[in-house]
């Protein structure tokens, strides 16, 4: 037989075995487009999440504020052994007058207005600039052990390190990981099941004309050639219906976004790769549930 033919043979087959069940291989279909949906907006979620982490980590600064006993020599010294980390790109000293200048620039002019000028605190600090680059957990818990050390030191008064709210989002971020992670693995499971569920269908109902197949010498691969496509055409339709609802979904998002409230968002459902990871993913889910359908059947 040639190869035309059997590729003709194998879709006849899968769409007749579509056919036998269509609201089961609906269910198949529309579980394989949930889940898509959902791990991609999971991904999207994580990505822009790491990504405004990122932005906002890359420029972190400590202020030292220094002890009124302090003398030049210790300060001079401490100002050698902080530059001298890895973490720090860059070491000023701040005389009294130039934090209080700082710090006045720091407030609002309806602020200053009520407020008294021995109000504003000013002392001498030196401000650390630490190296721009992207930051884990691993690397705030090693630049806090070096703050407690730091913060014991006799010269040094009081520390300002202005990243426990990362922090705080790096373990928010953290929780909404797992829990997407946790629902991904469940709707996929989901996805995986019901299209296995609907191979099984098929099988059971054609297992006379496999075991015929099986006596004239027919292969497994032969065999389950059919149904593997059957799989991956529930998979193609998930994806597809996925890529509907989603576009759908960012358009109308856009349009209520810049129609109600008059904003210009560059807010992107679509970015490049995911048709690619739509389609991919949907066969892989579908593939996935044949495999382990007939795989079942032809091992007993």
């Amino acid at each position: 037989m040639s190869r035309e033919f059997l590729l003709w043979h194998f879709f006849r087959e899968a769409w007749k075995n579509i056919r036998a069940a269509p609201a089961l291989t609906v269910v198949a279909i529309l579980t394989i487009a949930v889940s898509l949906i959902l791990v991609g907006f999971f991904a999207f979620l994580m990505f822009n999440a790491n990504r405004v982490l990122d932005g906002i980590a890359e420029d972190l600064r400590v202020t030292v504020y220094l002890s009124p006993d302090a003398t030049a020599e210790q300060i001079d010294a401490l100002q050698l052994e902080i530059a001298e980390r890895d973490e720090v790109a860059q070491v000023t000293y701040l005389t009294a007058e130039e934090d209080l200048a700082r710090n006045v620039a720091l407030l609002s002019p309806e602020l200053l207005e009520g407020l008294d000028a021995g109000a504003i605190p000013g002392q001498p600090a030196i401000d650390v600039l630490l190296r721009p680059r992207q930051r884990t957990k691993e690397d705030f818990a090693r630049i806090s052990a070096w703050l407690e050390e730091l913060s014991g030191t006799q010269q040094v008064q009081e520390l300002y390190f202005g990243a426990d709210k990362i922090r705080i989002l790096f373990a928010i971020i953290d929780l909404i990981r797992l829990t997407g992670l946790i629902i991904c693995a469940i709707v996929l499971a989901a996805a995986v099941f019901f299209t296995f569920s609907t191979i099984k269908l098929a099988v059971y109902a054609r297992r006379e004309e496999i075991e015929v197949l099986r006596l004239v010498g027919a292969t497994d691969r032969f065999i389950k050639a059919p149904f593997f496509i059957e799989g991956a055409l529930a998979g193609l339709s998930g994806a597809a219906v996925a890529l509907v609802l989603v576009a759908t979904i960012h358009t109308r998002l856009l349009a209520f976004v810049e129609e109600e409230h008059f904003l210009n968002l560059s807010l992107d459902l679509m970015p490049a790769g995911m048709v690619m990871w739509l389609f991919i993913g949907g066969v892989g889910l579908g593939v996935a549930g044949s495999w382990l359908s007939v795989g079942r059947y032809l091992r007993t």
